[in-house]
C-alpha cells in the first residue's frame, strides 16, 4: 500500500451541502484501492468480480481523514457479488482486531470500508448495508462505492448516516470519477467534489526544481513522523483500565463461553451483573448475583451463528459498567452437543438390543409352531389307537 510520490501531496476533499459530514482521501490510497478493484473486474471475463476492504485514518468532529486500508477475504461462495460467507465474517473481526496491535495501523482507527459494484448503478445493497450496521455501527463511520465499467471511467461516492442513523442506500449525494480528477480545480463551494492539490512552494523560474524539493520534504517529514511513532507508541500504550471488563466471548463446538476479567476492580467490587443476549432475537435476561458475577463467566447454547452479548455490572454508589461483545460463527448444524451425541448413540445400542429381542422373539414363535405341529400330530396318533 504505497502511493506514488508525486501524489503524495494530492487529497480528495468530499463535502456536500446535506451533510455536515467531511471526508479527505488521499488519491495514492484510492489509487490503491483502484487498482484491487480492476484486478477483481478481469479475474472473470464478464463482469468480474467484487472487491471490499477497510479504510483506516483519523476522525476530527466532523472531519474524516481516509489514511490506510485493508482488503477484506471474500471466498464468493455466493457468486460474483462481494457477500460474506460466515468464515469471512470471522476473518473481518480478526482484521479490526489485529488492526489495533499493528504499528501502522494502532495509531488510526477503522473509519468505514469500501466496495465494488460491478452490477448496475452507484447504490448500496441490502447485504452492503447489513455490513455497514454490523461492523462500522458509529455514526461517523463511511461507506465508499465504487463502481468500475469496461471501456467507461470508473464512479466513486461515499454513503454516510443521517442524524437519526438513516443511510440513503440508493445513491451517495455525489459522485467523483476515480480517474483523472486531479486536473479539477479546487471548489470552496459546499456540495461539490473535487481533489484538493497541495503544490509545494519551488522557485519561479525553475518549476522541476521545486518538485524535486518538495518530494524530498515529504520524504523528511514521513520518516520523522515514523521515527517519532515508534518511539512514542511504546510510552503512550497503556494497559487497560482497572474498570474494564474485558468481555470476550469463546466457541467451544457450538457452546458460548461468556467470559469477562474477574480480576477487574468493578468486578470485585459487583453487587450483581446482567447479561443480555442477542441470539437471532433478544432472550430473558440472565441475572447474577455478586458471587456469580465474580466467577467471571457462563456457558450458553448458541441458537444462531450470530449473537450480541452485553454484560452490565451494578456497582454501589456508581453508575452500571457495560460492555458488548459479538460472536459470528458457522452455522449451528455444523456441530453436535455432547448431549445429542450420547442420546444418538444410546438411541443406537436401543436399537441394536430391539434387533436382537425381535431375533429372540422370530425364534421362540418358530419353536412355539414346531411344538403346536408335534401337538397336533400326537393328538392325531392317540386318536387312531383301538380303545
Amino acid at each position: 500500500m504505497q502511493g506514488s510520490d508525486n501524489r503524495a501531496g494530492d487529497v480528495l476533499l468530499w463535502s456536500v451541502a446535506e451533510h455536515p459530514l467531511e471526508i479527505e482521501c488521499q488519491w495514492a490510497v484510492l489509487d490503491e484501492i483502484y487498482q484491487t478493484v480492476e484486478e477483481g473486474v478481469r479475474r472473470l471475463s464478464r463482469g468480474g468480480v467484487e472487491a471490499g476492504g477497510v479504510l483506516f485514518g483519523r476522525r476530527d468532529e466532523d472531519l474524516i481523514r481516509v489514511l490506510a486500508w485493508r482488503p477484506i477475504a471474500c471466498d464468493h461462495t455466493r457468486g460474483p457479488a462481494f457477500v460474506l460467507s460466515n468464515d469471512d465474517q470471522q476473518g473481518l473481526m480478526l482484521l479490526l482486531e489485529q488492526a489495533q496491535s499493528d504499528p501502522r495501523l494502532q495509531v488510526l482507527d477503522p473509519v468505514g470500508w469500501f466496495v465494488s459494484h460491478t452490477r448496475p448503478g452507484l447504490r448500496m445493497t441490502e447485504d452492503d448495508v447489513d455490513l455497514f450496521n454490523r461492523f462500522f455501527p458509529e455514526p461517523w463511520q463511511v461507506t465508499l462505492v465504487i463502481h468500475p465499467q469496461r471501456g467507461k471511467e470508473a464512479r466513486g461516492g461515499f454513503f454516510v448516516r443521517e442524524k437519526d442513523g438513516r443511510i440513503q442506500s440508493s445513491a451517495p449525494y455525489g459522485e467523483f470519477p476515480m480517474e483523472g480528477a486531479r486536473a479539477l480545480a479546487v471548489s470552496p463551494r459546499p456540495g461539490l467534489l473535487a481533489p484538493r492539490r497541495e503544490e509545494p512552494a519551488g522557485e519561479p523560474g525553475n518549476p522541476e526544481a521545486g518538485r524535486k524539493l518538495a518530494r524530498l520534504a515529504w520524504v523528511a517529514v514521513a520518516l520523522l513522523v515514523c521515527a517519532l511513532a515508534l518511539y512514542a507508541i511504546p510510552k503512550f500504550r497503556q494497559p487497560a483500565p482497572p474498570d474494564a471488563l474485558q468481555l470476550r466471548i469463546v466457541d467451544v463446538k457450538g457452546q458460548l463461553r461468556v467470559e469477562w476479567d474477574r480480576n477487574s476492580r468493578a468486578v470485585q467490587r459487583a453487587e450483581s451483573a446482567t447479561l443480555f443476549i442477542d441470539d437471532g432475537g433478544m432472550l430473558p435476561p440472565i441475572h447474577l448475583d455478586g458471587d456469580a458475577t465474580r466467577r467471571g463467566s457462563v456457558t450458553y447454547a448458541r441458537l444462531s451463528e450470530d449473537v450480541i452479548v452485553r454484560l452490565v455490572v451494578n456497582r454501589d454508589n456508581l453508575p452500571p459498567l457495560r460492555e458488548q461483545a459479538r460472536y459470528v460463527g458457522p452455522p449451528l448444524a455444523k456441530y453436535e452437543s455432547r448431549e445429542l451425541r450420547d442420546a444418538k448413540e444410546h438411541a443406537r445400542k436401543l436399537d441394536a438390543q430391539a434387533g436382537e429381542v425381535q431375533k429372540e422373539i422370530t425364534a421362540e414363535t418358530e419353536r412355539a409352531d414346531e411344538l403346536k405341529k408335534e401337538l397336533r400330530k400326537a393328538e392325531r396318533q392317540e386318536r387312531r389307537r383301538p380303545k
